[in-house]
């Protein structure tokens, strides 16, 4: 398969479903949010250039899964779970086993922060306005 943007797209409304309803299961959605950041941990250079981007999806849809930031809107927020579900989805375009098997995910990434682009500022913003919390002791 080519990694098109219309192919880009046509993944993620096929994923829109799923995302609604993972979208609307904190405890999944904030399990899902930790499965995601562990595998860009170990995905290594792989990711380097959507890394920042990556990021704050998780911290939106995590911030969102908490209820500490509900100013996003719901299409922003189902897109976001979309790129996460396709991301932790080892056998999507290219096959995540392959050599350069994430390169269709950082493009999925890159697709849909650039189509909810406002959302993400927009949470960047709030989020450079709250108080840092201390970290929890293990």
């Amino acid at each position: 398969m080519k990694i098109t943007p219309a192919a880009v797209e046509k993944k993620i409304a096929e994923l829109k479903v799923q995302a609604v309803k993972l979208a609307k299961d904190r405890a999944n959605l904030l399990a899902m949010v930790q499965a995601a950041g562990e595998k860009a941990k170990k995905s290594g250079p792989s990711l380097s250039k959507v890394r920042d981007e990556l990021a704050l999806l998780f911290e939106l849809l995590k911030e969102y899964g908490t209820r500490r930031y509900r100013e996003s809107d719901w299409k922003s927020i189902v897109l976001a779970v979309a790129a996460i579900i396709y991301f932790l989805n080892p056998f999507d375009m290219i096959p995540d086993f392959l050599v350069g098997g994430l390169i269709d995910d950082g493009v999925v990434i890159s697709w849909v922060v650039a189509m909810i682009g406002d959302e993400i500022r927009q949470f960047a913003q709030w989020k450079s306005t709250q108080k840092k919390r201390p970290k929890k002791k293990k």
